[in-house]
């Protein structure tokens, strides 16, 4: 069965919207839905959200169907800073284009022209382009974890293919929308081949920044990437073991490996995310 026939969708009360954001250049977090259609092995948001498990990661999608509403009440009163769009959850899942969270309280920031900051897996960003180029200070950021699609796959199940993705980039630029791209959790020994034509690519559609991220063990991430790998690679388990839960040498110098590689591309801001 497809993976987003799959996933059942829930609609639940939220008693806020914006919270206070510890990222790096954000100042709120709007998450639209609890849970991720998407089904990402290696997501940490499960940690995060406090996901109770009695479910598998992206079986159940919880829609903040109330979110508008409550945003624009507390863009009358909250000081003004940019928003990130999709901190915990990706706010253009499948669910999306059931319940239009997103595109509602795009809506609402967009009456305050408040800045805003997307991130997400899926190509169907663009058809919000008419909303988001309307804001006089935003960004969209697309997430990649390889070029290879197969991996693409069997790791994030429900998230848009790589070449819809790459497209979308496409659509933005033309709509004069600035785009980074979240590379990341790098996976060793899965995302090494094919990334001089897939940055070089990105370079082409006038990404504005890379940021390479790594694969953090919260709890149950583990436990959901090793049944996949001891399935279609079981030869790489002891190399992510001692990666993982021994000497991170290896791994670092892949990351820096990997950065270099975009900046070849002709990226020229790329950073790579402290542990």
């Amino acid at each position: 069965m497809d993976k987003v026939q799959r996933t059942r969708f829930r609609e639940i009360v939220a008693k806020s919207a914006l919270s206070r954001s510890r990222l790096t250049g954000l100042d709120w977090a709007l998450n639209p839905y609890r849970g991720c259609g998407h089904g990402c092995l290696y997501c940490y948001s499960p940690a995060v959200i406090h996901y109770d498990g009695r479910e598998a990661w992206g079986d159940l999608v919880e829609a903040r169907t109330n979110l508008p509403v409550l945003l624009a009440r507390e863009l009358r009163r909250l000081p003004r800073g940019t928003v990130g769009i999709g901190t915990v959850t990706d706010p253009y899942q499948p669910a999306e284009r059931r319940y239009r969270v997103t595109r509602h309280c795009l809506e609402q920031l967009l009456r305050r022209q408040w800045p805003i900051c997307i991130q997400t897996k899926s190509a169907t960003v663009v058809e919000d382009i008419d909303l988001i180029g309307r804001f006089s200070e935003k960004e969209v950021g697309l997430t990649f974890t390889s070029a290879d699609d197969t991996l693409r796959e069997w790791m994030e199940p429900g998230a848009s293919p790589i070449g819809e993705r790459l497209r979308a980039l496409g659509r933005l630029r033309d709509a004069d929308i600035p785009t980074f791209v979240f590379f990341g959790p790098v996976l060793p020994g899965l995302v090494e081949s094919g990334l001089e034509d897939l940055f070089g690519y990105m370079a082409q559609m006038s990404v504005g920044r890379v940021l390479v991220d790594r694969l953090r063990m919260h709890p149950g991430v583990w436990e959901r990437v090793r049944p996949r790998l001891v399935q279609k690679r079981p030869e790489l388990v002891p190399a992510y073991e001692a990666v993982l839960f021994g000497s991170p040498e290896d791994y670092e110098q892949l990351l820096v490996e990997i950065a270099d590689t975009a900046r070849r591309a002709g990226i020229s801001s790329v950073v790579v995310e402290r542990p």
